[in-house]
């Protein structure tokens, strides 16, 4: 839904006291609403007319408003100003769409190519199984990958649908505290914290056998659950157990090893469809208690 726009002349007030401005801004009525061009038709034509050397010379306010949107105000000295204001920001606008749309059509074209001269220079498999006519060939079918998993998410049916989310939401959640065991899973083996404390709740580092660069696996300490608040239910005594995922770097390694590297299998000449190597024994006898939260982020 596009915003739409507000204008009222800033200096608008009954009286001449120095509330009267603050008054006037709080009446419905004072404000002129409509479309940006809209907008910047009415301020453009306040010059005509008996009154409109005086109407040229007057302050102006704007705000836009619209679902999603805080009203912001802004004070111009002009409408012209405010008219010209309005134009520049449609032109950013149309210009960040224009960059939008040329990376995601470079992104639609350019992906599997690209994909296909990665996996073709760094493939450890023997050379007749890393030609350019098999990477291209798997560079395709993984490259379809996010648009077939998308098309799952939505479907309400399915386990674990895809829930759409404003940032203002996702901010104001406890779902944020997440984002320590992010940071986590992004330092070195031997760099990362041996507890972390997210607001009144301690968790403790599973020491793995052979942990791994990828994830890591917290869990929370038993005496915590009698302390936690409301905000902490969700995350702490109803999930115990977090385990994060870090995101890919741009490293060879990550790019061969890394669990969701798109270039892992056909590098390691791996089969497809083998799931790789994770913590599955652990998520499972967490999960099999209903106390388990996965979570990781991507570049």
């Amino acid at each position: 839904e596009e915003p739409e726009v507000e204008w009222m002349y800033a200096d608008a007030r009954l009286l001449p006291l120095p509330l009267m401005t603050s008054f006037a801004s709080a009446n419905p009525f004072r404000w002129s609403r409509g479309s940006p061009d809209k907008i910047v038709v009415e301020l453009e034509g306040l010059g005509q007319g008996w009154w409109g050397l005086c109407n040229m010379t007057r302050p102006v306010r704007l705000r836009v408003v619209g679902s999603g949107c805080r009203r912001h105000s802004h004070k111009f000295d002009t409408p012209q100003a405010a008219a010209q204001w309005l134009r520049d920001c449609e032109r950013e606008l149309d210009q960040a769409d224009r960059s939008t749309t040329i990376a995601a059509w470079v992104t639609k074209f350019a992906a599997a190519p690209a994909l296909a001269l990665y996996c073709r220079l760094h493939s450890q498999q023997p050379w007749a199984r890393k030609n350019l006519f098999f990477a291209s060939s798997y560079a395709l079918r993984v490259c379809n990958w996010p648009q077939k998993i998308s098309a799952m998410q939505h479907l309400h049916s399915i386990s674990h649908p895809l829930l759409e989310t404003s940032w203002t939401e996702w901010w104001s959640s406890s779902s944020r505290s997440l984002t320590a065991f992010v940071e986590a899973a992004q330092l070195p083996i031997k760099s990362r914290p041996a507890t972390l404390r997210v607001k009144s709740v301690v968790y403790d580092l599973v020491v793995e056998q052979c942990p791994s660069p990828f994830w890591v696996v917290y869990k929370c300490r038993p005496s915590q659950s009698s302390r936690i608040g409301e905000e902490e239910e969700k995350i702490s005594q109803q999930s115990t157990c977090v385990a994060a995922f870090s995101g890919a770097k741009f490293e060879d390694e990550s790019f061969s090893q890394h669990p969701a590297s798109p270039a892992r299998a056909f590098i390691l000449g791996s089969n497809e469809d083998q799931a790789p190597d994770l913590p599955l024994d652990l998520l499972r006898s967490e999960a099999a208690t209903g106390q388990l939260v996965v979570v990781g982020y991507s570049l």
